[in-house]
């Protein structure tokens, strides 16, 4: 059986573990993120009747992608304070479409402490968000697990 040298061992395990573990990390922190997110929503959020003052429509380009977002302006009173307060929220979501035509619609806030609303859309955004991060961090983890046993079989010499 031919042997490995250090600098292929780097290549082919050790960087691609580094890699994957810094994938793994980033994953999960934003899996326990919306996880906590979502868990003080339940518990904390405060749904607030708006006016919807202004929508537009813009269209940003990242290279070949082209996103639409939806910027809608809203007036609604702060629980926190208790004032009227101007706010413009952004989304992506399809559904922000269906601010063109409304006057008042209901924007959260997550809880009451939190001096910004939310778009019902980008609820949801979140709730994706905890699904997809956490298979992920658990397929990168997985990944990691398996580069482990590839340097823990080559240095016993067991093949």
């Amino acid at each position: 059986m031919p042997k490995i040298t250090f600098g292929e061992l780097m290549r082919e395990l050790l960087f691609p573990l580094l890699l994957y573990g810094l994938f793994t990390f980033m994953m999960l922190e934003h899996a326990v993120q919306a996880f906590r997110i979502l868990r003080l929503y339940r518990r904390e959020g405060v749904l607030v009747p708006a006016r919807v003052t202004d929508f537009s429509v813009q269209t940003v380009q990242y290279g070949r992608l082209r996103q639409t977002q939806y910027i809608v302006t809203i007036e609604c009173m702060v629980p926190r304070t208790g004032e009227e307060q101007q706010f413009v929220l952004k989304t992506e979501s399809d559904h922000g479409k269906k601010y063109a035509d409304l006057k008042e619609t209901e924007v959260m806030f997550i809880s009451r402490k939190e001096p910004f609303p939310m778009l019902q859309e980008n609820l949801r955004t979140w709730k994706r968000l905890r699904v997809t991060t956490l298979f992920g961090g658990i397929f990168c983890l997985l990944f990691c697990l398996l580069l482990v046993f590839a340097i823990i079989v080559y240095s016993t010499g067991i093949l």
